[in-house]
């Protein structure tokens, strides 16, 4: 189950780049939980919460 909150959180946190969405190679970055990151970005594209 996905939380819209969490979706929202993440993408905040992704927009301001504190968390990488996906791994980028050489980023000391936190990276969005596997399970979220298509939610995520959908989100951040079209600002619906896919959950």
């Amino acid at each position: 189950m996905l939380y819209a909150w969490k979706i929202k959180s993440y993408a905040y946190l992704v927009k301001i780049e504190r968390y990488e969405l996906e791994p980028v190679e050489g980023s000391e970055k936190v990276i969005v939980e596997e399970s979220y990151r298509t939610a995520v970005a959908i989100y951040l594209t079209t600002g619906e919460v896919a959950a």
